[in-house]
C-alpha cells in the first residue's frame, strides 16, 4: 500500500497519466469529429437513450473530449478536466456494459475507423481511464506540473483578478479554436443524411476499379430507381467503422439495402454478396418500395 502511494504521489508520474489521460481524450475525439454522422448513429444504434437524446449526446460528446483533452495537455484547468473526464468513462461504462447484455452494436465506436474495439475491450480501457482522472483529482496539485497553469502560476504576480485564470483559459481557447479545423476537416461527412426517408442501397467495396464488379448493372438500376432509392459507394478499407455496424465481410464486395440509418428504426432489408443481378435486384426494390407507400 506504501509502495502504491509512493507511485501516485510521484509528480512526474502523475504528469506522463495526464499527459496520456489527454492525448487518449484527443484521439478519441478527432476520430469521432471526422465522421461525426457514423458516431451519431452508432450512439443512436446503442438504443440506450430517447433518439433524441442520443444525438445530443453523439454531437456533444466529441467536442467535450477535444476540450477536455486539450486541457490536460496543456496543464489547465486539470481539476474541472478530470471531474468531467470521470463523468464521461462513467458513462462509457454503463454503455459498454449495457450492450454486453443487449448487443445492438457489435464495436463500441470509442476511436472512430481508427481503432475497432469490443465492448469488453472498450470497458476495460474506461476503467483505465476513469483510475487516471480519479488520481489527477487526487494529486490536483501535482497534475500542473510541466503544464501552462503551472507556468502562469509562477510567473503571474498579480492575481486579484484571476490573471491566472484568464491566462489559462485564453490558452485553452486559443488551441481549440486553431485545431478545430484540423480536426473536423480530414475525414468529413461518410454519407449524406437520409433525411427524406428514401431506402439506401449501399455497396462496400475496396476502391479497385479493376476489381471484378458488374458496375454496369449497378449503373443501369440507380438510372431506373434513382429519384426512389439513394446509391451509395462506401470503401470499407478507409470506413472500417461503418463496414462493423453492418457487419460487412470482407472477402467480397457486399451490397446493403436499408431504411432508417441514422435512427432507432434502422432496419437491413436485403443482402448481396458479389455481382447483383438485374431482375432480382428489381424485385427486391419493388416489393420493399410498394411496402413503403
Amino acid at each position: 500500500m506504501q509502495h502504491f502511494k509512493r507511485l501516485a504521489e510521484n509528480t512526474w508520474l502523475v504528469t506522463v497519466f495526464r499527459l496520456a489521460l489527454g492525448t487518449v481524450f484527443l484521439i478519441s475525439a478527432i476520430t469521432k469529429l471526422q465522421n461525426q454522422a457514423l458516431f451519431v448513429d452508432t450512439v443512436v444504434r446503442y438504443d440506450l437513450l430517447p433518439v433524441g437524446l442520443a444525438e445530443v449526446y453523439g454531437h456533444a460528446l466529441p467536442w467535450v473530449e477535444f476540450v477536455v483533452g486539450a486541457a490536460l495537455v496543456l496543464g489547465v484547468f486539470t481539476r474541472l478536466a478530470a471531474g468531467l473526464s470521470i463523468l464521461m468513462a462513467v458513462s462509457f461504462i454503463i454503455g459498454g456494459i449495457y450492450s454486453l447484455y443487449r448487443p445492438n452494436v457489435e464495436l463500441c465506436g470509442c476511436f472512430g475507423d481508427l481503432l475497432a474495439l469490443t465492448h469488453a475491450q472498450a470497458i476495460a480501457v474506461d476503467v483505465a481511464m476513469l483510475g487516471t482522472a480519479a488520481l489527477l483529482i487526487w494529486q490536483r496539485h501535482k497534475a500542473e506540473i510541466a503544464g501552462i497553469g503551472f507556468l502562469f502560476g509562477r510567473n503571474v504576480k498579480d492575481t486579484r483578478a484571476g490573471m491566472k485564470t484568464v491566462l489559462a483559459a485564453l490558452a485553452l481557447c486559443l488551441v481549440v479554436v486553431i485545431s478545430a479545423p484540423f480536426a473536423t476537416g480530414a475525414g468529413g461527412q461518410l454519407l449524406p443524411d437520409p433525411e427524406d426517408g428514401k431506402p439506401e442501397l449501399i455497396i462496400f467495396w475496396d476502391g479497385c476499379d479493376t476489381c471484378p464488379f458488374d458496375w454496369d448493372t449497378w449503373e443501369r438500376l440507380e438510372a431506373e430507381y434513382a429519384d426512389r432509392i439513394h446509391f451509395r459507394q462506401v470503401n470499407y478499407l478507409e470506413q472500417k467503422g461503418l463496414a462493423a455496424v453492418f457487419e460487412i465481410d470482407t472477402k467480397y464486395y457486399t451490397t446493403v439495402l436499408v431504411t432508417g440509418r441514422g435512427t432507432d428504426q434502422m432496419e437491413v432489408h436485403h443482402r448481396w454478396g458479389g455481382n447483383l443481378d438485374m431482375d432480382w435486384a428489381s424485385e427486391v426494390f419493388d416489393g420493399l418500395l410498394d411496402q413503403l407507400e
